[in-house]
């Protein structure tokens, strides 16, 4: 574990991502984030699925666009992701994270059914937690928690 940058992560998978953004006219916007303890590799991975499934699941009829924002709350930084993609049944929030779970078939949209339930593991690993909220063709929300480093926590006196 290591000291490692959201934002640098962020900016690392917004260039990986450029054409897929390029090509969906996609707008993705990233407020500052924190430095958490963690693995850069496996961090890098969670982002990726939760930025690639906002552009994934996008209404046909609108330009994807997709909000990072992170905020402090007590000895967690919640990192939250949000699009106004196509949404999905709130009463699906939990089924989601499980290994091989899809909402919709394969011709609908591609993949495994696996990039949730390794987001839920990489959190978990970093002494946090993954969840999300929907609403049925109005948006998606993932929050991931992690745990405030040590040393944000303790006060330096002079």
């Amino acid at each position: 574990m290591e000291d490692v940058s959201l934002k640098a992560v962020l900016d690392e998978i917004i260039k990986d991502l450029e054409v897929n953004i390029r090509d969906k006219d996609a707008s993705i916007h990233v407020s500052s984030m924190p430095v958490v303890k963690g693995n850069h590799l496996r961090l890098r991975q969670l982002f990726t699925n939760l930025v690639s499934n906002a552009l994934k699941y996008c209404k046909k009829d609108m330009k994807p666009e997709v909000t990072v924002t992170s905020v402090k709350d007590g000895n967690d930084w919640i990192v939250s992701v949000k699009d106004h993609g196509i949404g999905f049944d709130p009463q699906y929030s939990e089924k989601i994270f499980g290994l091989f779970e899809r909402l919709h078939s394969r011709d609908e949209f591609p993949g495994t059914g696996i990039g949730l339930s390794i987001c839920k593991k990489i959190a978990e690993l970093h002494g946090g937690s993954i969840s999300a909220t929907s609403t049925q063709n109005e948006f998606s929300l993932f929050e991931v928690r992690f745990p405030v480093r040590i040393d944000e926590l303790i006060p330096v006196s002079e």
